[in-house]
């Protein structure tokens, strides 16, 4: 998230999150089109000036053992601010039973805490 949020604040475009937790394996992509991409499409998932666009995306397949749930399944970044405003929610990851969550608020920050405390994170 934090990536994307800086992505969007370098290109001073506003950029879209797309995190499918159905597909198996779950993906995340980053796209400047507010309806989202297919993550688990090759070459869906594009941002960037006309002419360059990069492809970013994240394939659970690369992280064997690892869920996600979301309650924000296209969050928004603004561009000019790095905020996330209407859709701010929680990324939760789980492996091993041990679970960790990626909270991304309103205005932008982006935070990790642990769910019993996990990996030393601050408590959620």
């Amino acid at each position: 998230m934090q990536f994307a949020r800086s992505e969007a604040i370098k290109l001073n475009q506003d950029l879209y999150v797309s995190v499918q937790t159905t597909s198996t394996p779950w993906c995340i992509g980053i796209t400047n089109s507010s309806a989202g991409c297919n993550c688990s499409t090759s070459g869906a998932c594009v941002y960037g000036p006309t002419g360059s666009t990069v492809e970013r995306v994240l394939s659970g397949g690369d992280y064997q053992g690892i869920s996600l749930q979301t309650n924000q399944s296209t969050p928004q970044i603004d561009g000019m601010r790095g905020a996330f405003g209407t859709t701010a929610g929680t990324i939760t990851i789980t492996t091993a039973g041990k679970t960790a969550r990626v909270i991304f608020a309103a205005l932008g920050r982006v935070r990790l805490c642990g769910v019993n405390g996990v990996g030393g994170y601050p408590a959620c």
